[in-house]
């Protein structure tokens, strides 16, 4: 059986559905198959609010369910468990568009010029400045060349950190 890394449950938690489901999520990954009564008595939880989180989290294919039907009462009731595989499988796809964005942005702050004002009100385009004669248009202060190089190696460490938890994937 493929295991998920208490990290990426979390990360894919809290970034793709919400910080409340969390506790779902922590509790089916340590005691495996649960019920949404069992759920809601451990979280101290109400059933329709454990049951809205087990709906957001099997919108995104994270948990499967088995049905047995109660023999007292002749209902059926729902016992939930994570999908370790679609945990990793989102979480890889979450590195790969964080990925993708920061190459952008090192992209676009490597081949564009900006100039922003010394008020610190306004930052535009090479352009939109030499429209204004190199004063703000808001306040018509001096607008000054923004230099990105230190954005631009704060990105480049991070896109090492991201690559390196790309390859440390299942």
């Amino acid at each position: 059986m493929v295991k998920v890394k208490k990290k990426v449950l979390e990360r894919v938690t809290v970034s793709k559905i919400g910080a409340d489901v969390l506790g779902v999520v922590t509790l089916l990954k340590q005691q495996g198959e649960l019920s949404e009564f069992f759920l809601a008595k451990k979280l101290n939880d109400d059933i329709n609010a454990i049951r809205n989180k087990i709906y957001r989290l099997q919108h995104l294919s994270l948990v499967s369910y088995t049905k047995k039907k109660d023999e007292i009462k002749g209902w059926y009731i729902y016992y939930w468990s994570i999908i370790p595989e679609a945990f990793n499988q989102l979480y890889k796809t979450m590195l790969k568009e964080e990925m993708s964005n920061i190459k952008e942005d090192i992209k676009f702050k490597e081949e564009n010029s900006r100039y922003g004002c010394i008020q610190k009100c306004r930052i535009i385009s090479m352009e939109d400045a030499l429209q204004a004669q190199f004063a703000c248009p808001h306040c018509g202060e001096l607008l000054k060349l923004i230099d990105y190089t230190k954005d631009i190696e704060k990105l480049k460490k991070k896109m090492k950190q991201v690559k390196k938890s790309m390859d440390l994937c299942p």
